[in-house]
């Protein structure tokens, strides 16, 4: 891995075959904090570098503390975007609908949830570019 002015990006000399994993905690900031009303959804917002023979995935991540169970509730997969020797801006596809469940400071409830994003870059082929400078979880209000 290497740091380039806030983005991070896989090693030129990487071999073909790596994979890297960052691991972002997610808080309860702005409209997280909000349950969806109506047909609202969240999306992934993000900007990021595959040149077609690398790969950006993010992955949102539930943990409920009480039972340890791990869910899934959205995805990005840069696989889904035209390939760039720059980076570019792209999003989550279809509309993922689900509230956060916040553990919070005023008790222990069965249904309390951290949340983390998972971020993988990997590299398929010599000269593969995979990086990521960025994301934001967003509220959409159609």
């Amino acid at each position: 891995m290497k740091y380039i002015n806030g983005r991070v990006e896989l090693r030129n000399d990487a071999p073909v075959g790596s994979v890297a994993f960052i691991r972002y905690n997610v808080l309860p900031v702005r409209d997280l904090a909000s349950n969806l009303n109506g047909i609202a959804y969240r999306i992934f917002d993000a900007r990021f570098l595959d040149n077609g023979a690398g790969h950006v995935f993010l992955s949102l991540k539930q943990v409920n503390l009480s039972t340890g169970v791990t869910t899934t509730l959205m995805t990005f997969d840069s696989n889904l975007s035209a390939p760039s020797a720059s980076y570019q801006r792209g999003n989550t596809p279809g509309n993922p609908h689900f509230d956060f469940t916040w553990a919070d400071s005023d008790g222990f409830s069965p249904t309390d949830c951290v949340y983390y994003v998972e971020a993988q870059l990997s590299r398929s082929a010599t000269g593969g570019r995979a990086g990521l400078a960025g994301f934001s979880i967003k509220m959409i209000v159609p």
